[in-house]
């Protein structure tokens, strides 16, 4: 297969780390794969180091004007969308989020560009739905979704601070729940309770006593292995990467149903409440934090759900679906 990826600014998020996973993957497989980045962030150089980022990516959309010698074109995210939406190729959207979500006054523009594809590729069966209800049927690919389980897993701790809840998130954006964990988190620091977040962008929230800016992976996986338990706030995800990484470091999750988080979390390995109710996100959180047995069963079945989405492991079925798309 002849893939090209169309994105744009090569960011240190979730999103552009899967999708290089996939990149890796595919060329792995024997694959001509080519990433197209308008640009990349001094975070993203960071992150991935330059010499790596030279090897996966090319910069500068200037360099792919003959999109139609490659057997498929994917748009990574609604940048990449937009850039390749009038061509006459054989194009499909990796869709990672729901833009109306995101971008709430660029609906009508979002609609459009959502038109202009027949195939979507995605990992969240109730973002397929919500496309359907937006966009109409189309064609659809479900591919697994995965974390980087062994690095994960060789950093977990021993160390837990007692009583310390842990919120990690990218940018402060309404579906990802920021009201919602600052109302938890005030709760839980009156009842002495050591509230820890992680934010790459902004912060830090008014009620949290211990704040860290976009760390290292190094010290970002001993922040959240050492703490007692993650908060997952959000009101919308289509899976959510922070709480499988959670779970691969040891530390149970306790949230909102925020949809994709059901596609690997259940009553086995998390605590994940339908009801948007700060008050019995605390109860849940203390009554874990009092219950060893609960807690030790929910980080064992947490740890192997994440193994079992070790990139590796799930490469295989994902190299299938993008057969499924040419």
């Amino acid at each position: 297969m002849k893939i090209a990826f169309v994105s744009n600014f090569l960011e240190a998020t979730g999103g552009d780390d899967i999708l290089l996973h996939h990149v890796k993957g595919l060329r792995k497989a024997g694959h001509d794969i080519t990433a197209f980045f308008y640009d990349t962030t001094v975070q993203a150089v960071e992150k991935y180091g330059q010499d790596t980022l030279s090897d996966l990516i090319t910069v500068g959309m200037e360099n792919c004007p003959y999109l139609e010698a490659f057997d498929l074109v994917v748009a990574n995210g609604l940048f990449g969308a937009n850039s390749i939406k009038d061509l006459d190729i054989n194009k499909a959207f990796f869709l990672q989020n729901f833009d109306p979500i995101v971008f709430p006054d660029k609906k009508e523009d979002i609609k459009e560009i959502y038109a202009a594809f027949d195939k979507f590729l995605l990992y969240s069966s109730d973002l397929q739905e919500l496309v359907k209800q937006h966009s109409g049927d189309k064609t659809f690919v479900k591919c697994n979704n995965g974390v980087d389980f062994k690095s994960l897993a060789a950093h977990r701790t021993k160390k837990c601070w007692d009583k310390s809840v842990c919120f990690v998130v990218a940018y402060y954006l309404p579906y990802k729940g920021i009201k919602f964990a600052n109302q938890v988190f005030g709760m839980l620091k009156d009842k002495g309770w050591r509230t820890v977040e992680i934010c790459s962008t902004n912060g830090p929230l008014d009620n949290t006593m211990e704040f860290y800016r976009n760390p290292s992976f190094e010290r970002k996986c001993e922040i959240m292995s050492s703490c007692e338990i993650m908060l997952h706030p959000s009101i919308f995800e289509t899976w959510n990467l922070v709480s499988m990484e959670s779970m691969a470091l040891g530390t149970p999750v306790v949230g909102t149903n925020s949809k994709g988080i059901k596609e690997y979390a259940d009553d086995s390995n998390s605590i994940i409440l339908d009801k948007r109710d700060p008050e019995l996100i605390v109860e849940q959180i203390e009554r874990l934090s009092e219950d060893a047995e609960l807690k030790q069963k929910l980080i064992q079945n947490g740890y192997k759900t994440a193994r079992a989405h070790d990139w590796e492991k799930i490469m295989p079925s994902i190299i299938e679906c993008y057969e499924k798309l040419i």
